[in-house]
C-alpha cells in the first residue's frame, strides 16, 4: 500500500477509530453502572432453574473494556507508523 492510496488508509484508520469511540461509550456506560449500582452485584433469578446466582464484578468489566481501548489504541498507532513510513499524511488518520 503506498502513501497515496488516502481511501484505503481512512478506512482502516476509520474502522479503528469507530470501534474505540464505540468502546468509550461503553466503558462511560460501565463507570455509570457502577456509580448508580455499585462495583458487583449478584443475578440470582436469571440461574434460579439451575440453583446458580451469577455475580458480576463490574471493575473487572471496566478493566477488560480499558484494556481493549488500550488495544485498539495500540493497533491505530500501529497504522499510523505505517502510514508514516510510506509517506502518507497524518490527517489521514484521524
Amino acid at each position: 500500500m503506498s502513501g497515496q492510496d488516502e481511501e484505503c488508509w481512512r478506512g482502516k484508520a476509520g474502522g479503528l477509530l469507530d470501534r474505540i469511540a464505540a468502546t468509550e461509550q461503553r466503558i462511560e456506560a460501565k463507570k455509570d453502572a457502577i456509580k448508580k449500582l455499585g462495583n458487583g452485584g449478584f443475578d440470582i433469578t436469571t440461574g434460579m432453574k439451575d440453583n446458580i446466582a451469577y455475580v458480576q464484578d463490574r471493575n473487572a468489566q471496566l478493566q477488560e473494556l480499558e484494556k481493549h481501548k488500550a488495544d485498539l489504541q495500540k493497533q491505530l498507532d500501529e497504522l499510523q507508523d505505517e502510514g508514516r513510513k510510506v509517506g502518507a499524511p497524518s490527517s489521514w488518520f484521524r
